[in-house]
Order: structure tokens, then C-alpha cells, then sequence
């Protein structure tokens, strides 16, 4: 996951097994993979900042580009 051009950034994050919608806060390396800050919500007056791993976060939209893909 390469540093992106410009900050914050639409994003789908996994929370308990499900994509939600974000924003990406910041990337960094750690111990050679890449990780990322994003803020999400995931029902009114729950929302979370945290750092999570790059497979856990994907370009908001992705699912949806994949399905046109398959047809």
C-alpha cells in the first residue's frame, strides 16, 4: 500500500468481518508491511481511529469495480 497523493482518503475498512465506509488518515511501514490510520463509523455515535494493516483497508469502491469485472 503506497503512500497516497493526497490526504484524507475515501476507503472501505474491514470491521468484524464486514466493509465499511472511511477515510485514510496516514500510511507507514512497520517491520516491512504497510499499515494505516484510518476513521470510520459504524452506527451513529460509534466511531474509531485506529491503525490497521493494509489488508484490512481497500480503495472505497473496490467490491463494487471487482463485480463489473466478473460480468
Amino acid at each position: 500500500m503506497p503512500p497516497p497523493a493526497s490526504l484524507p482518503r475515501p476507503v472501505e475498512v474491514r470491521h468484524q468481518g464486514r466493509w465499511v465506509h472511511g477515510s485514510l488518515l496516514a500510511v507507514y511501514r512497520r517491520g516491512g508491511r504497510w499499515r494505516a490510520v484510518v476513521r470510520y463509523s459504524v452506527a451513529p455515535g460509534e466511531q474509531y481511529q485506529q491503525a490497521r494493516w493494509a489488508d484490512d483497508v481497500r480503495a472505497a469502491g473496490a467490491q463494487q469495480e471487482a463485480g463489473r469485472a466478473q460480468r
